[in-house]
């Protein structure tokens, strides 16, 4: 059997330990009987477009107008009679805060994403902050129509109107939701349950 990855990413936290991620990288390939092709590696990207993404010296981040982007843009804008569905997620704990954001058009078509912070936040901010990206992504790709799925019943019940908010900080996150929620000519948001 023969198994073929596209496109690895080794991002190092600092340049002096490259060398010693590179080599952790290569033994685990080696224990598993994998292997590179030498004539498609690049090393040592510090800045430029690198596999569809803009690389610079501070981050690798996904180019949000790609091209699956634009394909998923010129679908959506030719017929969108069904709404696109959004499911978003945030989490955090004392070492990081990620984002998930699922974007699916009527036909089908998935943007996905997966998102890192370079800051700390509660649960229910990252949960705020993945709505907004995925509205403003919504927003950005031309959508009129979307349905969104969110895993905090905090937070669906905040933007639906069923729970006050009481913290200064969530009463501005949900100003940012309502302001975006309003450029869309079909909006709603309902809990789905944590597996």
């Amino acid at each position: 059997m023969e198994v073929y990855i596209d496109d690895m990413v080794l991002k190092s936290v600092n340049a002096a330990t490259h060398v010693k991620d590179l080599e952790e990288v290569f033994d685990i390939l080696r224990s598993y009987n994998m292997k590179l092709n030498p004539s498609k590696c690049n090393f040592a990207v510090s800045s430029g477009k690198f596999l569809g993404h803009m690389v610079t010296r501070r981050d690798f981040s996904p180019n949000l107008l790609s091209k699956a982007d634009e394909e998923l843009r010129q679908i959506v804008s030719k017929v969108e009679v069904e709404p696109c569905i959004l499911y978003t997620d945030g989490a955090s704990n004392v070492n990081d805060t990620g984002l998930g954001l699922v974007l699916k058009s009527p036909q089908g078509d998935i943007l996905a994403y997966s998102i890192c912070c370079e800051f700390k936040a509660t649960n229910n901010e990252a949960e705020y902050e993945a709505l907004i990206i995925g509205l403003t992504m919504a927003i950005d790709l031309e959508i009129n129509h979307i349905n969104v799925y969110c895993d905090s019943l905090l937070i669906v019940n905040h933007v639906n109107g069923n729970y006050e908010v009481k913290d200064e900080k969530m009463t501005t996150y949900l100003e940012i939701v309502k302001e975006l929620r309003h450029k869309f000519t079909l909006f709603n948001i309902q809990h789905i349950p944590r597996e």
